[in-house]
């Protein structure tokens, strides 16, 4: 199972909730420090802006200069692009009749449109001039021509794009290629599934606290049309077939809850008392290096403050970022270890499952979802390929996009 993947664009959440109870006591220089990575991460954001189309050269002798008006993608434009596409469409129709070859067109032509128009807006029409994407193209304009279904066309094309992004992987590779072969017999509420269970299985929040977090997987859970979502057991037969999914009715599928601790063990850590032996000695460590000491009000243990970090490797990961002395960290990290960030205190569920029900309505029907599964449940490669371009069709607004990355 791959990875989940952190969510880096959350990390300025971390400092800038305004959470209540909060007992932060911040060093100026740590402070500062991690603020400058937020300045930078939006920095880069806000930099990512289309070049002007202003265009100045010169050449020496017996130079030959060529302009081109608009935008030019390392030597493919749209136009081009479409050349091409049109040039593949020829291989894709010959093995229709006559009779098939009108209809047929019109749907490769469509999902043609999707791609190249995505392609564009990505600034990644120069990939047509690799032989392998080419070659998946041609089999997705076959899939395309034996759908009917407009979503299969942008699904396809999500494929294409995602080929293009992380084509270096041959696992990946492989994947997409499998994928590209089913989409066209994919059931609606089966790929509906299968990507709202590899949504939560892989995407999860890194900001340190516990109701900003569960506002993250409200709006995660929010793209999914939960009426829809499908509850017997032939989705995952269906997908088992398509080799989207690995199923075994031997074994069981984690509830939810406790799967989610383990992916974010700081919210449900055992935290301690304000004033217990433990705090003192945070304390003591973060007073030698002078460093503020790192505590939160503990949201699923009255009375309690807890390490403000969803787990050790995301703080260590985030404190490592910033220009901060060695021994400052050391520091910092061995008063999350003492504070127990990364052990899970089971009785913190019950709370938790509280907080869902009184402010996450979507995500609370994503639970009860998850906990209906019945068996043990492994997406593939292909699946997860699929579910990742699927996940980001249905994202029109764009909140779970960055995630991915």
């Amino acid at each position: 199972m791959a990875e989940p993947q952190a969510i880096e664009s959350q990390l300025d959440a971390i400092t800038s909730a305004n959470l209540p109870g909060t007992m932060l006591i911040r060093c100026r220089s740590v402070v500062t420090t991690l603020a400058a990575i937020g300045c930078a991460a939006q920095t880069r954001r806000n930099l990512m802006i289309p070049p002007r189309n202003k265009q100045s050269q010169s050449a020496g002798d017996n130079s030959t200069q060529i302009v081109v008006q608009g935008d030019y993608y390392a030597g493919i434009t749209e136009e081009r692009a479409r050349e091409i596409a049109r040039g593949l469409i020829r291989d894709a129709l010959e093995s229709f009749t006559v009779e098939a070859r009108a209809e047929a067109e019109r749907r490769i032509a469509a999902f043609d449109e999707r791609l190249i128009n995505l392609l564009a807006e990505q600034e990644s029409l120069h990939a047509f001039r690799e032989p392998s994407v080419q070659l998946l193209v041609a089999k997705a304009q076959k899939s395309a021509a034996g759908t009917e279904r407009g979503d299969d066309y942008e699904l396809l094309a999500r494929l294409l794009e995602d080929r293009i992004e992380r084509g270096s992987s041959r696992t990946v590779r492989a994947g997409i290629d499998r994928a590209v072969e089913i989409v066209d017999k994919l059931d609606d509420d089966a790929l509906l599934g299968l990507t709202a269970f590899h949504t939560f299985l892989m995407l999860y929040p890194v900001s340190g606290s516990v109701n900003v977090g569960i506002g993250v997987m409200e709006k995660i859970a929010s793209i999914f049309d939960w009426d829809r979502m499908p509850s017997d057991a032939g989705w995952l037969d269906h997908l088992d077939i398509l080799d989207c999914v690995r199923t075994n009715q031997v074994g069981s599928l984690k509830k939810f809850i406790p799967f989610f601790s383990e992916r974010v063990p700081g919210y449900f850590s055992h935290g301690t008392m304000a004033n217990s032996e433990v705090f003192r000695d945070v304390a003591r460590i973060c007073g030698e290096h002078k460093v503020g000491i790192p505590i939160t009000e503990h949201e699923l243990k009255e009375g309690f403050v807890r390490f403000p970090a969803t787990g050790l490797g995301a703080w260590s990961a985030s404190i490592e970022q910033a220009d901060v002395p060695v021994v400052v960290r050391g520091a910092l990290v061995e008063a999350a270890k003492l504070l127990g960030v990364d052990e899970v205190d089971e009785s913190t569920f019950g709370r938790f499952s509280e907080l869902v029900d009184e402010t996450a309505p979507m995500f609370r029907r994503a639970i009860t979802w998850w906990d209906s599964i019945a068996g043990a449940v492994s997406v593939t490669s292909a699946g997860s390929v699929v579910a990742r371009a699927n996940a980001k069709r249905l994202d029109s607004s764009g909140v779970t996009s960055p995630l991915w990355n």
